[in-house]
């Protein structure tokens, strides 16, 4: 049996069942009947956290309250790899300053494994959202400004994402497209090392036609997520909602979440006078609203991945998405939703309201993004991993 130690930023804390945590969950119980042991690195958990089928094969291990940038963080994962004798070490995410630190103090048998769950260059984009937000006034120096800001966050980000990569023996993204848009950030020299591998995030098998009443779903239109603004700009898709107006007047807007941005846009709602948008607040499982809802949304300026998309296609929710990255564009092609050109509400709404009037087309949508749901199956994705292994093990 070999062990794998999973590692996860403290800065999440608690490890709850967000979505890289069910990734990790996920890839674990499938490679336990595939003789691997996981551990689990994260600084608090929720209880019960592990199903009861993985209680044998997963051990928790619970971090000090650091952040990943510390030494002292790079220097437990290493005592960690020596007391529990492990074979891969996979991070999943987050910024360790000193992974050079913690390449250095292990085995160089034991190879690591950095997993970037986000887009390349996502700060880029973070910081000029929120520099748009707080910036009321425009012209020259503004714009000066901004260039200035954009042209650090990008030399800082490169620097971060080189050192990383120097560290690690594979880098991890979720698609094809971020591997170029990585090479291209990190230079040729890095490039020609090729260490960058592509593997999509797994989800749970896709259902049966028979498991979902694909004619019975509500007038629903879903959005599921953090509410946060620089990343989900869930403002947009009520501003969208807002252009729909009376001829949509039988549908409802579910917002599953919670976050900082929850009052701002609740006072949104009822300054423009919204009809039919109802905040849920968190759930630890939102597979009801799922089943139940015709249209999953995504308005993001920047995005991985987008589980949520991979969860509304194996339900019938039809995604419907700002092509903001690969990773989003990947998900909803072929069938798989509706991609929409950043960041044009107009054209949002249009695609909402297509769906919403046409109960042949919803149909189809739902039936196609059901099928495209199985390419992000764990036997896939698991398999796509074994392979990785196997490759490291042959350095």
């Amino acid at each position: 049996m070999k062990n794998i130690l999973f590692i996860h930023n403290p800065r999440r804390a608690p490890f709850s069942f967000g979505g890289i945590e069910r990734v990790t969950l996920m890839l674990a119980e499938w490679l336990q009947t595939r003789g691997f042991r996981s551990y689990v690195a994260a600084v608090g958990f929720d209880i019960p956290i592990i199903p009861e089928q993985l209680a044998d094969k997963v051990t928790m291990i619970s971090t000090p309250r650091r952040k990943m940038s510390d030494r002292a963080y790079c220097n437990f994962v290493a005592e960690s790899v020596a007391r529990f004798e492990i074979d891969y070490v996979i991070c999943q995410g987050g910024h360790l300053k000193h992974m050079d630190l913690l390449r250095r103090n292990i085995p160089q048998r034991v190879p690591v494994i950095y997993c970037n769950h986000s887009q390349v260059l996502w700060e880029e984009v973070r910081s000029a959202e929120i520099f748009d937000r707080k910036q009321r006034s425009g012209g020259v120096l503004s714009s000066l400004r901004r260039r200035l800001l954009l042209s650090a966050a990008h030399r800082r980000s490169v620097r971060r994402y080189r050192k990383m990569y120097d560290a690690v023996d594979r880098y991890v993204v979720l698609c094809g497209g971020y591997v170029d848009e990585l090479y291209g950030a990190v230079g040729d020299a890095r490039a020609a090392q090729d260490k960058c591998r592509a593997l999509y995030n797994p989800a749970a098998r896709p259902l049966a036609d028979t498991e979902i009443a694909l004619a019975d779903k509500r007038r629903e239109v879903l959005f599921v997520g953090r509410l946060s603004y620089p990343d989900k700009r869930i403002d947009r898709l009520l501003e969208a909602w807002s252009l729909l107006g009376e001829e949509c007047a039988d549908w409802e807007l579910l917002v599953v979440g919670d976050g900082t941005e929850r009052e701002t846009l609740e006072s949104a709602v009822a300054r423009k006078g919204l009809r039919n948008v109802r905040f849920c607040g968190a759930v630890s499982d939102p597979s009801q609203y799922f089943a139940r809802a015709s249209v999953v949304c995504l308005t993001s300026s920047y995005e991985g991945w987008g589980m949520v998309l991979v969860e509304g296609q194996r339900y019938g929710a039809i995604p419907v998405a700002f092509g903001c990255s690969a990773g989003v564009r990947e998900i909803v092609a072929d069938g798989g939703g509706y991609v929409v050109e950043p960041f044009d509400v107009d054209a949002y709404a249009a695609a909402l309201r297509g769906l919403m009037r046409d109960d042949a087309k919803r149909l189809d949508a739902a039936r196609s993004a059901m099928r495209k749901a199985a390419l992000y199956d764990i036997d896939r994705v698991g398999n796509d991993w074994l392979r990785l292994f196997g490759e490291l093990d042959r350095r």
